[in-house]
């Protein structure tokens, strides 16, 4: 499969957008209110000085600005707008759909704006228009792909044999590095977590025969006890990464049979 462009920027617009809707939704209250709002139920007072501008006398800023940015129809707009922006990826100067896309949310929103800026950028305003003005800004343009990309779809991953079956196969060729993902249940639903290095441990398989011999009980010097033989290798065995690995190089060992 092959794909022209990234979608790496491209979702920065639609937080911009969020941002705007949230910004209105302030800038558009009533004169004089009162509400309560944000996990701790504060009670907040809204004044509007000479200018038109507003400010908040009691309780908290930070709740009354993440409250609509929660609100399900928020998280369900943003969705929709970011899989249509992923539907057609845009290089420098070709944004036209993604322009037209922004037009139509902020013509929906009821704010103004002026287009076209540098080709397809837009300029929308919201406030007063009066002093001190502040800027949002958001990337419109996808990046190209400068190279290729290739998609390795792998199977027999949990028996452990697929990794070297799909070198021998040569889906690694010419491949200078490789990025996975795996599910883990440590972390929530959401949560990507990454670090240098290796991040889960790998698995290797090995036989081992501990032969015995058997006799009585009650000469039991004259046998050999595999199961004692098997008990101690397998406690020697877990002190390997104690005798052969460096301390300050974080390692684990699990055996099992």
């Amino acid at each position: 499969m092959e794909q022209s462009m990234s979608y790496f920027n491209i979702p920065v617009i639609f937080f911009s957008i969020a941002s705007l809707a949230v910004s209105m939704e302030y800038l558009n209250l009533d004169t004089e209110a009162s509400a309560s709002f944000g996990s701790n139920n504060a009670s907040i007072n809204r004044k509007t000085t000479s200018n038109g501008c507003h400010f908040v006398r009691d309780g908290s800023l930070i709740d009354e600005i993440v409250r609509p940015a929660n609100l399900q129809q928020t998280v369900d707009w943003l969705k929709k707008v970011r899989r249509e922006i992923h539907e057609y990826p845009e290089v420098a100067h070709e944004e036209l759909q993604t322009s037209e896309l922004i037009r139509r949310e902020l013509d929906l929103m009821g704010v103004k704006h002026r287009w076209p800026i540098a080709g397809t950028g837009v300029v929308a305003t919201i406030g007063t228009g009066l002093p001190a003005f502040v800027a949002l800004g958001a990337d419109m343009d996808a990046l190209p792909i400068l190279g290729t990309v290739v998609l390795i779809f792998q199977p027999a991953e949990e028996r452990g044999v697929g990794a070297v079956q799909r070198i021998e196969g040569g889906a690694l060729k010419d491949v200078e590095s490789i990025f996975s993902m795996h599910v883990y249940h440590a972390y929530p639903t959401g949560v990507i977590a990454s670090r240098p290095g290796e991040f889960l441990a790998g698995c290797g398989i090995f036989k081992a025969y501990i032969s015995g011999k058997g006799g009585r009980v009650a000469a039991s010097q004259d046998s050999v006890d595999p199961i004692s033989a098997a008990s101690a290798s397998i406690i020697t065995l877990q002190n390997l990464i104690s005798r052969e690995a460096d301390p300050l190089d974080s390692q684990g060992c699990l055996l099992s049979a």
